[in-house]
């Protein structure tokens, strides 16, 4: 996706984080699968993105919104 990013600098692009926790009747998350959902999160917003702009200097078109925080 990253290249598809960069190939369109005028595009404004903003991944959205899902929330960790679904509570459900029969299905809901839990505590491992939560994490896990925390930890790519977390990835997505402070270290992808970063290593997205660092990869493409000057490619201001991409932001992270953070639906949990």
């Amino acid at each position: 996706m990253e290249d598809v990013f960069a190939a369109n600098p005028d595009t404004l692009f903003i991944p959205v984080t899902a929330p960790p926790r679904h509570y459900g009747p029969t299905d809901g998350t839990n505590d491992v699968e939560a994490g896990r959902a925390r930890a790519f999160n977390n990835w997505l917003k402070n270290e992808w993105l970063d290593g997205y702009h660092a990869r493409y200097p000057g490619r201001m078109n991409v932001a992270v919104f953070d639906w949990f925080d």
